[in-house]
């Protein structure tokens, strides 16, 4: 998928990106929100690499404040550690 951005970043010129990352509540929440961000730069890093001009992109972490699962198992918290993608033109 983040192959797929880049190629879409690349031949759209005029597009903005922010990545959002996101964390499981395991830890604590101060941690979480630095993992967040972490994984969130680590992705802008990545499409840095495939250049992509680092002020078309932002990054932002939300931590634990939005999971998209319950955290009741390892298999939901795996899925609310994740980034998001917000294009903009």
């Amino acid at each position: 998928m983040i192959k797929k951005i880049a190629e879409s970043l690349s031949v759209n010129k005029d597009w903005k990106l922010k990545i959002i990352g996101h964390s499981s509540t395991e830890g604590e929440e101060e941690t979480n929100q630095s993992v967040a961000l972490d994984r969130a730069n680590a992705v802008k890093s990545y499409l840095i690499s495939q250049g992509i001009k680092s002020d078309r992109i932002s990054t932002e972490a939300k931590g634990e404040k939005e999971p998209i699962a319950p955290e009741a198992t390892e298999e939901d918290r795996e899925k609310n550690r994740r980034v998001e993608f917000r294009i903009a033109k």
